[in-house]
């Protein structure tokens, strides 16, 4: 086990619902070894059930499942039991991706196989974050200033510190000066787009690791594909309402451990 990762209070439950015996068991064993309690469900039908009379701290569903599918169960469980952070699975990137990167029900998302490190440090940023953090610093990069008018006003009435730029040298500039909390970037920009600057923070240790949203009207297969392989949070459709765009930026905050519940 990574000695980097924090590892959860004794106690903390986690629900893997998948039904490939082998993924199942190895992710459970994986969370035993972190430090987690741990109960598998091989559809999410059964996981239903189990809820009803298991108290869970974390969901982790696979999405392609028999009787009740991953986005089933996060429809099904997020009315009943809003306070658990669902985390999705899957490994059919070109059935699932964009609606992996726009979905605002669920907590986070991983894709198969999994990357150990990046599953705990997730899954322990959602379990231990249960308090609202004003003063997260955000930088945001669009070429239109309406859109960066909305986004200070939105995101400022969540107490969030924004910082927003039209040209994209001033803000990588200040991106590499003083690394926020969180980017924002449009996909389409004059002369580069959102996903080649998110590429640029990838290849420098300093910002290898920054969370990144990207807004878009019309995201292509292209386009998602390779925001998955870079590690996108998310996107956000435009144009875009102020309601939508606060709850995928708190969705990210709270998957980082620097946001609400």
């Amino acid at each position: 086990m990574d000695p980097n990762i924090e590892m959860p209070e004794a106690g903390h439950h986690i629900l893997v619902v998948d039904d490939e015996d082998l993924v199942r068991e190895a992710l459970c064993d994986l969370l035993k070894q972190a430090g987690y309690q741990t109960t598998g469900a091989t559809n999410g039908r059964q996981a239903l059930a189990l809820l009803r009379d298991t108290p869970v701290d974390l969901i982790l569903t696979d999405l392609m499942m028999p009787y009740m599918n991953g986005w089933q169960l996060l429809g099904a469980v997020k009315p009943s039991y809003p306070h658990i952070p669902i985390v999705l699975l899957t490994g059919y990137l070109s059935e699932a991706g964009e609606s992996l990167l726009t979905n605002r029900e669920a907590d986070g998302y991983l894709t198969k196989p999994v990357d150990s490190k990046q599953m705990l440090e997730m899954f322990n940023a959602l379990i231990r974050d249960r308090e609202g953090k004003p003063g997260n610093r955000i930088i945001a990069l669009d070429d239109d200033r309406v859109t960066l008018r909305i986004l200070e006003q939105t995101l400022g009435r969540e107490g969030l510190q924004v910082s927003a730029f039209w040209e994209e040298y001033d803000a990588i500039d200040a991106i590499r000066k003083s690394p926020p909390d969180l980017c924002v970037f449009d996909l389409m920009l004059p002369g580069t787009n959102g996903l080649e600057l998110c590429e640029l923070l990838r290849s420098e240790p300093e910002t290898a690791h920054l969370p990144v949203l990207i807004l878009t009207a019309s995201p292509t297969r292209e386009n998602v594909y390779r925001a998955i392989n870079l590690g996108v949070k998310g996107f956000v459709s435009k144009p875009f309402n102020p309601k939508m765009l606060r709850d995928k930026v708190m969705q990210v905050l709270r998957q980082i451990g620097k946001g609400e519940t």
